[in-house]
């Protein structure tokens, strides 16, 4: 339930000692009219008190109980004279005006209020016979005009009061739903964050184990084939196999503690990213038996290549290496032939992997250079601001990929 406002409650407390003072009066003469206004100031003040509580219902009853105020002012045998209390008209105007559902209710109570004014106890204080008398023919004009002053400023007030009201009303409303929709950004903004990062991820995770598991498989079959007309060899292919696995371990436990304590990890849990790792990659490639040639500038030129490309270049050069050779291991078939080229070119570092197209079946019965792997390249080349495209040629399928070097690098 609306608490009473302490205003009301003030407004009630003056209207209840101003009912005293009419008490006393009636204590005093003991005629029926100071009876009658005695109990209608006590009806004004309790509706003093709940003009805010009941709007209407209050405005109704302190206009009724005004009339017949005016009605026993007028018809008294004695004089009574005028109860303050007769503000209870304004303020019932300023209480529908201000905080009525609608503006109709101010308004017509502001009509009451002003139809009413010839009939206000404050009239019948004029002499009789006042039309014929010039002096107080002006005096209950200006009365009158007082009270339509009155009615008509506290009816203004109110209104330009509910204006601003309602004004402050709007600019919260709007701030709340520019709240909401900043809120809502915000989590699309952290949902799409959380896509990219389990983008990343997966990227990371593809490519760490889709190479490692590339090379065992070779490494296996191969292993496998040989193990009883040359051992030697076979345990070299199971040598490949450990360093292979134990590499694929160490990178994800970098990417793990990425994950878990953020990006600053120990030198030794770093995952291969720079260019100069790509040889002993492509080495060990080279020895499980793939049929793989390089055209890869001198280690000096590679360094000087290297410098020139941030930690996310140097990554994603060597993540498009990696990912390229191994699908074409993958899905090359037995006997791939594999070339791989890097080369700076006009602020770029251009890499082009190709495999030649072989009689053989694809492993797996895959479509060859299909998956997840190219479409993580694709991603990934994209946030460093490269370009990669892949698609079969005239003798078999190439990869090519342009990573941009650091400005005012020139390799």
């Amino acid at each position: 339930m609306r608490r009473i406002p302490v205003l009301d409650l003030v407004l009630g407390a003056v209207g209840l000692l101003l009912t005293g003072v009419e008490f006393t009066l009636l204590l005093r003469y003991g005629s029926w009219p100071y009876v009658v206004e005695t109990l209608i100031c006590l009806g004004l003040s309790a509706a003093l008190v709940l003009r805010r509580r009941y709007l209407v219902g209050a405005a109704v009853a302190t206009f009724l109980l005004l009339g017949a105020m005016a009605a026993n002012v007028w018809l008294a045998p004695v004089g009574i004279g005028v109860s303050p209390l007769l503000a209870c008209a304004p303020l019932s105007v300023i209480a529908l005006t201000r905080y009525a559902p609608g503006r109709r209710w101010g308004l017509a109570a502001a009509a009451v209020a002003a139809l009413g004014s010839p009939l206000s106890p404050a009239i019948h204080l004029a002499p009789r016979g006042w039309l014929s008398d010039d002096a107080s023919r002006t005096a209950v004009l200006s009365m009158l005009a007082v009270h339509l002053l009155v009615v008509a400023v506290t009816y203004l007030w109110a209104l330009r009061q509910r204006e601003i009201a309602e004004l402050h009303r709007r600019e919260l409303d709007e701030l709340a739903r520019r709240n909401e929709a900043l809120h809502a950004e915000a989590q699309v903004r952290e949902t799409l964050a959380a896509a990219r990062e389990r983008n990343r991820i997966a990227r990371e995770v593809h490519d760490i184990v889709a190479h490692s598991v590339a090379l065992i498989q070779v490494e296996a079959a191969t292993g496998l084939a040989i193990a009883e007309t040359e051992p030697e060899h076979a345990r070299h292919s199971l040598e490949t196999i450990k360093k292979a696995s134990r590499e694929s371990l160490t990178e994800i436990r970098y990417l793990v503690g990425v994950l878990r304590d953020g990006p600053e990890q120990p030198a030794e849990l770093c995952p291969a990213g720079s260019l100069a790792g790509l040889p002993a990659m492509l080495g060990r490639l080279r020895g499980s038996g793939v049929d793989l040639h390089d055209d890869l500038p001198d280690d000096e030129a590679l360094r000087e290549l290297d410098d020139g490309l941030d930690a996310s270049g140097q990554l994603a050069v060597y993540r498009v290496v990696q990912e390229a050779v191994t699908n074409a291991v993958r899905h090359g078939g037995p006997g791939t032939s594999v070339r791989v080229g890097i080369v700076a070119d006009d602020g770029w570092c251009r890499i082009s992997v190709r495999n030649a197209r072989t009689d053989g079946p694809a492993r797996d019965g895959a479509p060859a250079q299909s998956g997840f792997g190219l479409l993580g390249l694709r991603e990934r080349v994209d946030t460093v601001g490269g370009t990669v495209e892949h698609g079969p040629t005239a003798d078999g399928f190439a990869v090519t990929a342009g990573i941009p070097l650091r400005a005012g690098v020139r390799p």
